[in-house]
């Protein structure tokens, strides 16, 4: 049996996202697929990680003492996380007004979120269809 390969068309209406104007630049923010959320859990675990070496963790991130740290740690390892998601290159993404750089982040979370609510139907339909299996043990 061949493999079959999808073209890029075909990632295209799969991959189904929302657009952004960065300058004269139209960027595409597509969901993220199961490679993408592969390394971007790897990246905020990274990102955790650096925070517990701090002493900082979501209960004392807000504290007075640790939102100096809490904030330049997210300045420095939000960039790689945008970039995973966005496809835009991550020094770019850090020298993005602020005001922008929470537009692309809303963009992505908008994305996503929409996304997810295809997934989550999806797999109520496919519950449903387990259920009318009706599958026993031993069957």
């Amino acid at each position: 049996m061949a493999l079959i390969n999808l073209s890029t068309d075909d990632w295209d209406d799969l991959l189904q996202g929302d657009t952004i104007t960065l300058g004269k630049t139209t960027v595409v923010i597509s969901p993220l697929g199961i490679a993408q959320l592969k390394n971007m859990s790897l990246k905020v675990k990274a990102l955790m990680e650096a925070l517990a070496e701090k002493g900082i963790n979501s209960s004392n991130f807000d504290a007075p003492e640790n939102m100096a740290n809490t904030f330049t740690t997210l300045v420095e390892r939000v960039p790689e996380l945008m970039e995973e998601a966005t496809g835009i290159n991550r020094d770019d993404i850090a020298r993005l007004p602020l005001a922008k750089g929470v537009e692309l982040l809303r963009k992505v979370i908008e994305v996503n979120v929409k996304s997810q609510e295809t997934l989550v139907k999806n797999l109520l339909a496919l519950g449903e269809a387990m259920r009318g299996l009706n599958l026993t043990a031993g069957a």
